[in-house]
């Protein structure tokens, strides 16, 4: 996934030659403690992206594995597990990725209107489409 959560660069640091040691060290204190919440949110970020790129790794490897053995009934199973069967006309499309999939590779989740904020649909997303839509909006990355 290419969501690269882009920081700009801290302003350097003020000088603190007029202030008194003890203002001094209150300003640097809260430095720091940003800094320290900073990694922190990197740290997060990292693991969402690696426990992300370690789900879409197993669903592709699960992919190649059902279509070698490709059995008969291939579009009446769910395409994310493919263990869940669907009886005819069962069975939920993702809004995104149009993948079929059933209630545990898959949901139900709210969006708002493009225009008017109070209109809202509900409509059905894969595992896959719904753990990077979390990546986008916990960096931001859908904002930029």
């Amino acid at each position: 996934m290419s969501t690269s959560s882009r920081r700009p660069s801290l302003p350097p640091m003020p000088d603190l030659n007029h202030l008194t040691e003890d203002e001094r060290l209150v300003i640097e204190n809260v430095l720091q403690r940003q800094k320290e919440e900073e990694e922190k949110e990197q740290d997060m970020i990292r693991q969402m992206k690696d426990e992300f790129e370690n789900y879409q790794q197993s669903v592709l490897k699960l992919n190649e594995e059902t279509l070698k053995n490709l059995p008969e009934d291939i579009g009446a199973v769910c395409q994310v597990c493919h263990k869940t069967k669907f009886a005819d006309g069962v069975g939920h499309s993702c809004h995104y990725c149009n993948t079929k999939s059933c209630a545990r590779c898959g949901g139900r989740i709210t969006i708002k209107g493009p225009t008017n904020k109070d209109q809202v649909s509900v409509v059905w997303s894969c595992n896959l489409c719904r753990k990077k839509q979390e990546i986008l909006a916990k960096t931001g990355a859908w904002y930029h």
